[in-house]
C-alpha cells in the first residue's frame, strides 16, 4: 500500500514537473517570438528610413494635403464669409421709416413709392467687403510663407530637415483644425497665415531631403517631378472636394477629413525619419545672401514651374556647397511672391487696365524673362569647384594626394 502511494506521488511530480517545463519552454518560445516579431519591425523601419521611394511618398503627401488646404477654402470661405457679413450688416442696420420725410405733410404725394427712398444696398456693399477680405484671405498664406522661407532654409543647415518637416506637418494639422471650428473672419485670417508658416517648413525640408538623397541629376529630376505632382493634385482635388464636403455634409467635414490625413502623415514621419541621424544637420551650406549674389540663382529662381527645382539643386551642387537648405528657401519664395502679389494687385488692376491688357502685360514680361533661361543651359562652375569636379574626374590622383602610406605615394609617383 505505501509502495502504491509513494508511486503515485511520484508520478504526479514528474507530470508537474513536465507540465512545468512545457510551460516554460512555451513562455520562451512566445517571448522569442515577440522578439522576433520587434526584430522584424525595427528592420522593416531601418528599411524603409534608407527608402528613397518612401521618403518621396512622404513628400509627395505633405505637397498634396497643403495644396488640398489651400484651395478647398475656394468654393467654401466666399459663401461663409458672405452670410457672416450679411448676417453682421443686417444686426447693425436699423430699419428705415419710408415716410419720415412727409410726417410734417397732412397729404403723401401719390406718385410716392418706398422704392424711392434712399435705402442702403445691403447686398451690394457685403459682396464689396467679401471681395476684399477673400484677397486678402488667399494672399495672407503666400504673404506669411514668404517671410518664414528665408529663416527656415538657413535653420535646416543647422539642424537637418527632418525636424522642420515634422514640424511644419504639425501646424498645417492644427490651422486646420481652426479652418474647422473658426467662426470669425479674423480666426481664418490667422489660421491662413499660419498654415503659411507650416508650409514654408514642409516645403523647404521636403524639396531639400530629396535633392539630398537623389544625386543624380536624372533621377532627382523625376523624383520632384512626382513629389510636385502633389502640388498640383491638390489644386486639382481641392475645390471640388470642398464644395461636395461643404454642400452635403457641413463647413468642417473637409477640414477634419485633411487634418486626419496629416495624422496618418505625421505617424509615417515618426516612424521613417530619424532626426537623430540627420547626416545634413552637421554640414555648412552656402549663406543666404552669397546665394542671392549668384546670378544664375537669381535666373532659375524666376522659373517659377516644376522645372525650376531640380535646377537650383544643379546649381547648388556645381557653384556653392552641395546643402539644399538656403537654395530651396529662395525658390519658394519666388512662388510664394506670385501667390501674394496676385490677389493683392490683380483686382486693382482689372479696375484700371482691364482683364485682357492685364494678361497681356503678363506675356511681354514672360516674353523679356525668357532669353535669360539662354544662361541656364550650361551654367558654368565656380573655380574652386571646377577643381574639384576635375578631381573627381581623377580619382587615381586625388587618392595619391591624400595617402599616407610613402611607399604608396612613391609607387604612385613610379606609376606616373
Amino acid at each position: 500500500m505505501n509502495a502504491d502511494i509513494l508511486l503515485i506521488s511520484l508520478l504526479r511530480g514528474s507530470v508537474r514537473k513536465i507540465y512545468a517545463f512545457w510551460i516554460f519552454k512555451r513562455k520562451k518560445l512566445y517571448v522569442m517570438s515577440e522578439l522576433n516579431i520587434g526584430f522584424n519591425l525595427l528592420g522593416k523601419i531601418n528599411s524603409l528610413r534608407q527608402s528613397r521611394t518612401f521618403l518621396l511618398f512622404i513628400v509627395f503627401m505633405a505637397l498634396l494635403l497643403d495644396n488640398i488646404l489651400v484651395t478647398v477654402v475656394v468654393p467654401i470661405i466666399p459663401d461663409f464669409l458672405y452670410e457672416q457679413q450679411a448676417e453682421d450688416a443686417q444686426r447693425e442696420s436699423k430699419p428705415t421709416n419710408v415716410y419720415a420725410k412727409y410726417e410734417n405733410y397732412s397729404i403723401i404725394p401719390s406718385n410716392f413709392t418706398p422704392a424711392e427712398t434712399e435705402v442702403p444696398d445691403i447686398i451690394e456693399n457685403t459682396v464689396q467687403k467679401e471681395s476684399v477680405y477673400i484677397g486678402v484671405l488667399f494672399a495672407s498664406k503666400a504673404i506669411a510663407q514668404l517671410i518664414t522661407n528665408p529663416f527656415v532654409g538657413p535653420l535646416t543647415n543647422r539642424i537637418g530637415f527632418h525636424i522642420p518637416m515634422f514640424t511644419g506637418l504639425s501646424i498645417m494639422f492644427i490651422s486646420t483644425l481652426v479652418f474647422a471650428f473658426g467662426e470669425s473672419y479674423g480666426v481664418l485670417l490667422t489660421a491662413r497665415m499660419v498654415q503659411g508658416i507650416g508650409s514654408s517648413a514642409s516645403t523647404v525640408s521636403g524639396m531639400g531631403m530629396l535633392a539630398q538623397r537623389y544625386t543624380d541629376q536624372e533621377e532627382r529630376g523625376a523624383a520632384m517631378g512626382i513629389a510636385l505632382s502633389g502640388l498640383a493634385f491638390g489644386v486639382l482635388i481641392g475645390p471640388p472636394f470642398g464644395g461636395f464636403m461643404y454642400d452635403f455634409v457641413g463647413k468642417e467635414s473637409p477640414f477634419l477629413v485633411i487634418a486626419g490625413l496629416a495624422l496618418l502623415n505625421g505617424f509615417l514621419q515618426l516612424s521613417v525619419l530619424d532626426p537623430g541621424n540627420d547626416t545634413n544637420a552637421v554640414m555648412e551650406g552656402a549663406p543666404l545672401l552669397q546665394l542671392l549674389r549668384d546670378p544664375y540663382i537669381l535666373i532659375g529662381a524666376g522659373m517659377v514651374d516644376s522645372t525650376m527645382l531640380p535646377l537650383m539643386g544643379y546649381l547648388v551642387d556645381i557653384r556653392h556647397v552641395s546643402v539644399y537648405g538656403s537654395v530651396y528657401a529662395i525658390a519658394d519664395v519666388a512662388f510664394c511672391i506670385g501667390f501674394a502679389v496676385g490677389p493683392s494687385v490683380s483686382g486693382e488692376l482689372i479696375s484700371v487696365v482691364g482683364f485682357p491688357w492685364m494678361v497681356r502685360g503678363m506675356a511681354f514680361l514672360n516674353i523679356i524673362f525668357a532669353p535669360l533661361c539662354i544662361f541656364l543651359r550650361n551654367p558654368p562652375p565656380k573655380e574652386d569647384k571646377q577643381m574639384i569636379l576635375m578631381n573627381e574626374e581623377l580619382p587615381i590622383t586625388y587618392v595619391t594626394a591624400k595617402q599616407t602610406d610613402y611607399h604608396a605615394v612613391e609607387d604612385g609617383e613610379a606609376c606616373d
